[in-house]
């Protein structure tokens, strides 16, 4: 095998064939995979319906378009605790904007097995009916899910995507104060103030308190040309943009979409898997599960992306200063990252990762075990681990089996990525953990836009074996 450093990304270039998702024209994959972007939102609570009831509008790019046929998926889930939560959606209408301004915008009403109605159960995936219309590229298709919790003493079902209103910028919302309320109170379903409130502004955090598909499934429009490679991104607060509020100068053109939104833009579709917080544990138990199987696939069909991006790592890092084994911290993400490759490459995904953005002292967590060592010693040896890990990111990613590159994340934001000083550039810098919308902006152009089609799939479609 032979090793190429490309654009900063360690490629590892194999005689294989690459997957037919890639380099088809367009043409059909051997299923229908996520054809858009992860879109904005906004919400709004229903004026009669006591908090038990809210439409969200969903804005979904399709930078391949649609051929007849496509359906939208539901996950079953909620922040709300289980037990209080029963989705159940009442209406769904879609409407395409089209990239030709002379075609008026056309309506769509969706069903699931004919009617307009759907309870969506905890941990499954709801798909709409198929729509046999197909939407020419570069078309932008809005979905308004009318929804209630079908639990009539429940709490309206949510997910919170990011930051509360507290890190609303009051220059992105008109009315901030309307919102304000429900900053960090976990008994608000919603948001309060006038309601419905004032419209939101498109963006990452304005998810918060928001039920929304999963995306767009189908298969390319059959008059599209180019590669397709639709990408998960796996990882934590730093994979869902949990501190990317807005924009990050008035030139941005993807605002609060966070670094791997902002590369993949309306240019690919992609969808994002993570949780705040998260070490990786929700992804490998996830496996064998109907969400799980349904975006990845069975082993032996179904798989509906082409990469697979792992930013899993800055969590375990810190968090396993809680126990004394503190030395072989960097090794263990290294086996977790080569474990979850494996998983990618089971499923027929191409594998990237990403080396870890720096960290501020006050973010360490140090544990019982280490209670005897002063927090600058435990924070220096942090430090020495993620310029370890990052090194081997950086050198030996070619080596791991299915391993197609690396995206440098740390060393686009960090003041000397070559010492590996672990310092935030004084622009990028926002609660010590997360990036902030410029240093999210700025790891989005350390990437090539063309990474994923120059880096094909390894492996054809499981099903086209």
């Amino acid at each position: 095998m032979m090793k190429t450093k490309i654009a900063g990304c360690w490629a590892a270039l194999a005689l294989v064939a690459a997957s037919g998702w890639a380099s088809d024209a367009g043409r059909g994959a051997a299923v229908p995979g996520f054809m858009s972007t992860r879109g904005f939102a906004r919400t709004s609570l229903l004026d009669k319906s006591e908090g038990k009831e809210a439409i969200v509008r969903f804005r979904f790019e399709l930078p391949y378009g649609l051929a007849a046929g496509w359906r939208v998926p539901y996950l079953g889930f909620s922040d709300v605790p289980a037990g209080e939560f029963n989705i159940e959606i009442l209406r769904v209408a879609a409407l395409v904007d089209f990239p030709d301004a002379s075609r008026k915008p056309g309506g769509h009403q969706l069903t699931f097995s004919g009617k307009p109605n759907v309870v969506v159960p905890r941990d499954n995936v709801v798909e709409s009916d198929a729509v046999n219309v197909p939407v020419p590229p570069g078309a932008v298709l809005y979905v308004e899910t009318y929804y209630r919790n079908a639990a009539p003493a429940g709490k309206l079902p949510c997910m919170n995507w990011g930051y509360t209103a507290a890190g609303i910028d009051a220059g992105l919302v008109g009315d901030r104060d309307a919102l304000a309320a429900s900053s960090g109170s976990p008994e608000r379903e919603l948001y309060t103030g006038p309601t419905p409130p004032a419209p939101l502004l498109a963006g990452q955090p304005y998810l918060i308190r928001s039920y929304q598909p999963m995306g767009v499934v189908g298969r390319p429009h059959p008059d599209y040309r180019g590669p397709v490679t639709p990408v998960v991104f796996i990882g934590d607060s730093i994979a869902i943009a949990n501190g990317d509020f807005g924009r990050a100068d008035a030139d941005d053109p993807y605002p609060a979409r966070g670094w791997n939104g902002r590369v993949c833009a309306d240019r690919v579709p992609y969808l994002v898997y993570g949780q705040g917080g998260s070490t990786g544990v929700g992804f490998r138990n996830l496996q064998g599960k109907p969400l799980f199987v349904y975006l990845f696939g069975d082993g032996s069909a179904g798989r509906k992306f082409t990469h697979l991006v792992d930013g899993y790592g800055i969590n375990n890092l810190r968090d396993r200063y809680r126990r004394a084994d503190r030395a072989t911290d960097w090794q263990l993400i290294w086996r977790q990252r080569a474990e979850f490759a494996a998983i990618a490459h089971r499923q027929g995904l191409a594998y990237l990762h990403t080396t870890l953005t720096p960290m501020t002292a006050g973010c360490m967590v140090i544990g019982e075990g280490l209670q005897d060592k002063k927090p600058a010693e435990v924070f220096a040896d942090f430090i020495a681990d993620r310029r370890t890990f990052n090194e081997q990111v950086r050198t030996t990613s070619g080596e791991i089996p299915g391993c197609v590159g690396f995206i440098d994340c740390g060393g686009a934001v960090e003041e000397n990525p070559a010492a590996g000083d672990n310092r935030w550039l004084a622009a990028f810098i926002l609660d010590g953990i997360h990036p902030n919308s410029a240093a999210c902006r700025k790891m989005a152009a350390a990437v090539p836009p063309d990474l994923f089609a120059k880096h094909p799939n390894p492996l054809p479609p499981v099903n086209d074996r």
